[in-house]
Order: structure tokens, then sequence, then C-alpha cells
């Protein structure tokens, strides 16, 4: 499936709704289609009737020896490469900018979200350093998945919403190896939502907690401790993808979210102790509502032991 097929005879139309968008998909390539599918961050459509436009209109095609793929939106610029990692990223680079655009009332945070117990906990941090593998081996400890990658959340309610793409690995752990529909593209394997050991969440769940993680340099165990709203604030703007599109620079936005949700640094070290170190901090007094009393929390964390 890395690999680009031949133009197919008929034009496969796709059309998924994610965040109350309605996506559309005219893909003239087999190959690209299934990647399409395998990779949809939302819910699929039977068809694109009931009156309503797509909020986002996509069109494929494939040419050349070797062949290539073209990727049009709404008509507009086109974008070119070869190779089916290169089109996915393309595809979720301008998809992401896209949503960012229609739903402004969200606050769009890089990080992975995962549900447990009926709340959402966001694993954030900056790429390569474990988010996605982290929520992959949390799927196998009981939570359920809403992203890998992305966490839309609605400022007002502090819900998270689903954004369940397939789940990207730049490397597969050893102790999680992949199911057998995922999809190895070379540089990247892709797990599909249909093929994750948990079923993905399609509707948006109360934040929880939120932990900022951090790669440990040297071999020892994964340690955590809770952080203050302010640093906690200062922390999470980082991450932010759309700060801009709120009020005082997304800085308010931020900062409630900090006061109002247990945060937490994470040092990640090796893959069940983290998942262990994860759990039992979760466990350890946090309500799936998010009103936790965050000083509660704090001496909870402290007595975690693995």
């Amino acid at each position: 499936m890395g690999t680009l097929g031949r133009a197919a005879n008929d034009a496969a139309f796709l059309v998924f709704s994610v965040l109350d968008q309605r996506l559309a998909f005219e893909c003239r390539d087999a190959a690209l289609s299934a990647l399409i599918v395998a990779e949809s961050p939302g819910l699929p459509c039977a068809d694109d009737m009931e009156g309503q436009d797509p909020a986002l209109r996509y069109t494929v095609s494939v040419n050349g020896n070797p062949p290539s793929f073209a990727l049009s939106r709404d008509g507009g610029t086109v974008l070119q490469g070869t190779g089916g990692a290169a089109f996915l990223s393309m595809l979720e680079q301008d998809l992401t900018v896209e949503l960012q655009k229609r739903r402004p009332d969200l606050l769009f945070v890089h990080a992975a979200a995962l549900e447990w117990q009926g709340g959402a906990c966001l694993l954030v941090a900056e790429s390569g350093v474990g988010k996605s593998t982290t929520a992959w081996a949390l799927l196998h400890h009981g939570f359920d998945y809403l992203s890998d990658e992305l966490a839309p959340i609605d400022l007002t309610s502090l819900h998270v919403h689903p954004y369940p793409r397939a789940l990207c690995l730049k490397e597969v752990p050893q102790e999680y190896p992949p199911p057998p529909g995922a999809v190895n593209l070379g540089v990247t394997t892709h797990i599909p939502a249909q093929a994750l050991p948990r079923a993905p969440v399609y509707e948006p769940k109360p934040l929880s907690a939120i932990f900022l993680l951090s790669r440990m340099h040297v071999s020892g165990a994964p340690a955590i401790r809770a952080l203050a709203p302010g640093e906690a604030a200062a922390r999470l703007y980082v991450h932010s993808l759309n700060p801009l599109a709120h009020g005082n620079r997304g800085l308010d936005a931020v900062a409630d979210i900090a006061a109002r949700t247990p945060c937490f640094a994470l040092t990640l070290a090796e893959l069940p102790a983290s998942c262990a170190l994860i759990e039992a901090t979760l466990a350890a007094g946090l309500k799936p509502d998010g009103g936790a009393k965050r000083a509660a929390t704090a001496v909870s964390a402290k007595k975690v032991q693995l």
C-alpha cells in the first residue's frame, strides 16, 4: 500500500464527517482510496446528499511513470508528490489547517487524546517524544481512542472532540506489536481506527487530565509531578495550534484550561512502566467530569508508587 497504483476505471467518491464538517474525496486511484478510508479522521457517510455541500472537497488523481499523485482542494491549488506516505502527510497538513479555519471556536492542541472512565486525558508533546507510541500502548491498558495527533477543545464546556484518524507510529514497540490491519508505509506504520485494540470514540468527552511529556535520556523509571496552573498554561500554550483565533492571543484560553484541569509533567521511560504510572495517577483521584480538586490530586500523585 505504500506505492501508488494505476488509475482505477471508476473514481471512488468518499464522504466523511469530522468536527461537524463533511469531507468529500473523489479519488481515481484504488490504492489511495484505500489509504483515505484507512486514515480518515471521521465517520464515513453513506453519500453526499441531504442537501448539504461538503465543507471540503478533495480530488485525487494518479498519472505518470513512475506514478505520482495530484491532490487538489475545492478545485484550487494542486499538491503533487510520490508515495503513500507523502500523500497522507500532505493531506493531513492541509486538512488540519482547513478544519481550524472552519472551527475557530475550538482550541486545537497538538496532542494525543484518550478516554479513561468517561473523561478525556491528553498526552501533549513535540513530535518524536513518544505521544503516539504511548497512546498506542495505553490502548492495551483499558483506554479508548480519540486521537493520536490532534485534540480540539471546546473552551466553554472543556470537552475534547474526537479526531480518530489512523494511529501513526514512527517505530512500533516490541511490547505492543501492530495488528494484522496495520498499513506499513516504510517510514511510518498506520493503524486504522477499526484495527485498534479498543474501539474509537466518536463523541466529545470532558477533559479530565493533561500529561505534558518529555523523554528520559538515560535508563530509569518514569517520573511524574503535578504542575501549578501557571507552568501548565505556559507549557500548554506552546502546543496550541490556533491560539490567535482566540481572545488575548489564546493566553486566556490556555490559562483557563490549566486552572480547571489537573496537569502533570511526565518523563517517559520504558513503556509498560510509563503506562502503569499514568494509570495509577488517574486512579489516585481524578474524576471523569474534570472536577477533581487540584490540591487533592497533587497529593495523590506524589503517593503513586510503581
